[in-house]
């Protein structure tokens, strides 16, 4: 999908969410912007959405001598306290909404992460879905606003923006009210991505020569005398099909199917 399709298809998704609440009728953004630059060095230091790093939810950066804090938005000059303060002020509504749905942030991320491992997402149900769509559309923003954070550092204003613009694309996901149509966006989502990945796999060069390997990996174990070890079959491995050019890997894929065979789970690596 090229990069002008790619755009339709966001937009059209972002059209299908619900639009956010419009601000209060007495909202005066002047006087607002006007009290962020007031703000005392001091108080914002110890406003945990004053960080993008944070170590947990519900810690004050001055009660842990500011460990696990990084990348704060409004610094000590207030000359930036305008357009920083509306992106804190951004900070601050997202992160609202994760402490209203998780008690910690390691539940938050633990959340994505299930999500982003499930296999088939049919037959969850919609806020386990929307919790774990939630979690991922977060942990994106921060990411975004981190490399935000950094182009502008070093004054390179264009991605910077970029960057930015990216981040907020993904408030409309994190404050989409409707759990159903979120947890149903997310499902076409993963099942998009498991069929492309299966695509690419079916295209890859290494995949067809895998196939091929467990088949001569089978052989073997129908005759053991044959090789060694496994280090001896993934040399001879290498030397047939040269598109492959690891031999740990080809060891691993070896106690995989072994342990395959004798009916144990695979050990997923810590890497």
């Amino acid at each position: 999908m090229n990069t002008k399709r790619k755009l339709q298809w966001l937009e059209a998704q972002l059209a299908a969410l619900p639009a956010p609440e419009p601000p209060p009728a007495d909202w005066e953004p002047e006087e607002e912007l006007a009290a962020s630059a007031e703000e005392p060095w001091e108080d914002r230091q110890n406003d945990p959405d004053n960080w993008l790093v944070i170590p947990e939810f519900g810690v004050l950066p001055q009660a842990v001598n500011f460990e696990g804090f990084a990348s704060p938005i409004v610094g000590p000059d207030d000359s930036q306290a305008g357009w920083r303060g509306s992106i804190r002020r951004t900070v601050h509504a997202v992160r609202d909404e994760a402490r209203r749905r998780f008690a910690s942030l390691q539940a938050l991320h633990d959340a994505g992460e299930r999500v982003l491992m499930a296999s088939d997402l049919a037959g969850r149900a919609d806020q386990w879905i929307a919790d774990g769509a939630f979690a991922f559309h977060y942990s994106t923003f921060f990411w975004h606003l981190q490399q935000a954070h950094r182009k502008h550092r070093l004054g390179q204003a264009e991605p910077c923006i970029d960057q930015l613009a990216r981040a907020l694309g993904m408030v409309a996901f994190i404050h989409a009210g409707d759990q159903a149509r979120l947890a149903n966006f997310f499902r076409l989502r993963s099942k998009r991505k498991s069929k492309s990945a299966d695509l690419r796999h079916a295209q890859d060069p290494k995949h067809h020569a895998k196939g091929k390997v467990k088949k001569r990996w089978e052989e073997w174990q129908l005759n053991p005398t044959k090789y060694s070890s496994a280090e001896q079959f993934a040399r001879d491995m290498l030397d047939e099909f040269t598109v492959l050019q690891s031999s740990q890997v080809i060891t691993r894929w070896c106690r995989v199917w072994k342990g395959k065979a004798n009916g144990q789970q695979p050990r997923r690596s810590a890497g």
